[in-house]
């Protein structure tokens, strides 16, 4: 049952309300003075304080104001009929407002609502406080998690280093005692231990480029990028006409990206345009006439789709959601040089830079790479 204390320096009224609101269901106190009032709100939980608004020693406002801090709702009671008394005392801080004579049923929708508006806000309070806590919990786990990351990444790194230099040092060794015994005497070797060196020269080589592929891969969630408005096309016409000198290709490429620009760290982005024009270059140059399209397109207003098409071998389109996967290789060594990184690099890349990478091809019917990135503006 909700405690309700009555505050008057009328006997006779307090009387009244005392027997009307115990029949009520409410457990009643009542006061004469505002100070034997404040003594019972120190000893005991009030659900709701009616106060009058002329005492002899302080009013309604006043006890509204010195029991504010006890976050108890405090409703007003006058003789004086004034709206603008009313709407005061609300701004105060208090609950509602009743008038003289006292009408009993009007009062009591009063004390209810204002109990229940009281409970409410203290609910939501104590279901806000639990919320905050669990955000606090779940940043500093965020934040003990995040450390422990930065620990991990830097002991992998160096854990990467170590392996990578633990591997290479056996790994040149290999190579470098297998050309002092070339060297001296390879004038006494046969068509087959000239092979046998070519066999070492070459697994040594693509041994040393899988650890440096490796390593280049593991770099990526360490890298800082500085993103920045970067054109497309400068960009891709730059990548274009260093892999034809490079690769010595004369076939096709058009290219179609008109004024965009996205937002990007460049280097990486010339990464990931090299190695997807350098693949496309190469499983096309089988080709009598090689034909390689760069077009590039806005989609739903806020990203540019670059996608690179080939006319080359292409692959069975069933393996497009592993080809993204670290050492993956479709094609045979001798058909196509290649460790297996680049696509795996490229993929990390792009992830990084808030985007998405997808294939698609057909056996014999070329290739089609799409990568997405944030659009930035019109370059002009």
């Amino acid at each position: 049952m909700e405690k309700i204390l009555f505050i008057d320096d009328q006997p006779s009224i307090l009387q009244m309300l005392d027997r009307r609101f115990s029949k009520l269901d409410f457990v009643v106190l009542t006061a004469e003075t505002t100070q034997k009032a404040k003594a019972i709100l120190s000893q005991q939980d009030i659900d709701l304080v009616v106060v009058d608004y002329m005492m002899p020693s302080s009013g309604g406002f006043e006890f509204l104001e010195e029991t504010l801090h006890l976050d108890v709702p405090v409703i007003m009671m006058t003789a004086h009929s004034s709206l603008h008394l009313a709407i005061e005392f609300i701004k105060h801080g208090g609950a509602d407002f009743v008038e003289k004579p006292i009408d009993i049923d009007v009062l009591s929708v009063k004390i209810r609502r204002a109990i229940k508006a009281r409970r409410s806000l203290t609910a939501e309070k104590t279901e806000r406080a639990k919320v905050e806590a669990e955000l606090r919990r779940i940043n500093e786990d965020l934040l003990i998690k995040t450390q422990k990351l930065e620990v991990a990444n830097r002991q992998l790194d160096l854990y990467t280093s170590s392996i990578s230099h633990d591997l290479r040092s056996p790994l040149r060794q290999i190579s470098s005692f297998a050309q002092l015994i070339y060297k001296k005497n390879h004038q006494h070797f046969d068509e087959d231990s000239h092979e046998y060196f070519r066999y070492i020269k070459q697994a040594t080589q693509k041994m040393n480029d899988l650890i440096q592929g490796l390593l280049t891969f593991t770099k990526i969630s360490e890298t800082n990028l500085v993103l920045t408005q970067v054109p497309l096309q400068p960009l891709i016409q730059d990548v274009i006409s260093e892999l034809r000198l490079e690769k010595a290709f004369h076939g096709t490429i058009r290219l179609e990206s008109g004024n965009l620009a996205v937002l990007a760290d460049p280097l990486p982005l010339r990464q990931v345009l090299v190695n997807l024009l350098g693949n496309a270059i190469k499983f096309s140059s089988k080709n009598e006439m090689p034909e390689i399209t760069v077009f590039s397109q806005v989609i739903a207003g806020e990203k540019v789709a670059i996608t690179i098409t080939d006319n080359g071998v292409g692959f069975d389109d069933q393996y497009s959601g592993t080809l993204f996967n670290m050492f993956t290789r479709l094609h045979e060594q001798h058909e196509f040089e290649g460790i297996g990184v680049g696509l795996a690099l490229v993929k990390g890349i792009v992830e990084k830079l808030g985007g998405d990478i997808w294939a698609r091809s057909e056996v014999g019917q070329g290739a089609s790479f799409t990568f997405i990135l944030p659009l930035a503006n019109q370059y002009s």
